[in-house]
């Protein structure tokens, strides 16, 4: 057990944890070797090993004290004690607390959230941290530069430069003409968050704006979906038929000469 959640923990890829009710012994080592655990308000954990005369043995003591620290993993595993999931989230032993019933929509979310960053940077960003958290500073920062002179040779780094750049240009321009940044914008493309909506409390879109994004978008390989309530027009989601690069898309909604944009 111990290979197979060293296994998972080595995974590049971000693996997100959704917890709810109880999660004692197991349960919780396995969630210690997730990058990012989210629990609802009703979830309980603990490691109650020694109770039974045991102790954490799948990485529960290595881990916990890895993400809690040396005297509150010694204060839980020595107790037996199951917190709650408020005391886990003071702990920094899970990352959010949601409603119960709220855990694998909000792991959603984080997934996608992270999802919309590149790939490459963000498994090389998990490998630092778990390779160089214990290491001396010097070897930290030695091992962040290894890093960063690998990615900056890849397409993801020009992609997300000129993505960047265009995306600047877009909310300058939409802010200018009616008071919305590209924050208020959903971009999934194969249902992958490009863009994911940034806002807790999403700005009202006037109907200008939607026929805005229907006259650059509508009949160009785009559908788009917009969210409404009691006819206010609260966000959108641009779908693309086909693989597109966020900076193509971009560059298509940033078009400066777009007779498109005298509608605003």
């Amino acid at each position: 057990m111990q290979a197979a959640l060293s296994r998972l923990e080595a995974i590049e890829k971000p693996v997100i944890g959704a917890l709810h009710r109880y999660v004692p012994g197991l349960g919780l080592e396995l969630a210690l070797a997730f990058d990012l655990r989210i629990a609802t308000s009703d979830c309980e954990l603990g490691l109650p090993e020694v109770r039974f005369g045991l102790v954490p043995d799948v990485g529960g003591t290595t881990r916990l004290v890895r993400t809690v620290g040396y005297a509150k993993a010694k204060e839980l595993i020595m107790t037996g004690r199951m917190i709650p999931a408020s005391e886990a989230l003071a702990l920094g032993l899970v990352n959010q607390v949601v409603p119960p019933g709220d855990h694998l929509a909000a792991a959603a979310r984080l997934a996608g959230e992270i999802a919309a960053n590149a790939p490459l940077a963000v498994g090389l960003a998990k490998k630092l941290i778990d390779l160089g958290h214990g290491s001396d500073k010097q070897t930290f920062l030695q091992m962040e530069l290894l890093a960063q002179s690998i990615l900056v040779r890849t397409d993801d780094v020009r992609e997300g430069a000129l993505a960047a750049a265009e995306r600047l240009q877009l909310d300058t321009r939409l802010n200018a003409k009616c008071g919305f940044n590209l924050q208020d914008i959903e971009i999934f493309v194969n249902d992958r968050a490009l863009v994911p909506n940034q806002h807790e409390t999403r700005q009202v879109l006037e109907p200008e704006f939607r026929s805005f994004l229907n006259s650059l978008l509508g009949g160009a390989g785009y559908s788009l979906e917009f969210e409404t309530d009691a006819r206010r027009l609260f966000g959108v989601r641009i779908k693309a038929e086909q693989p597109v690069a966020i900076a193509d898309l971009l560059a298509n909604l940033a078009r400066p000469d777009d007779p498109a944009y005298n509608v605003l």
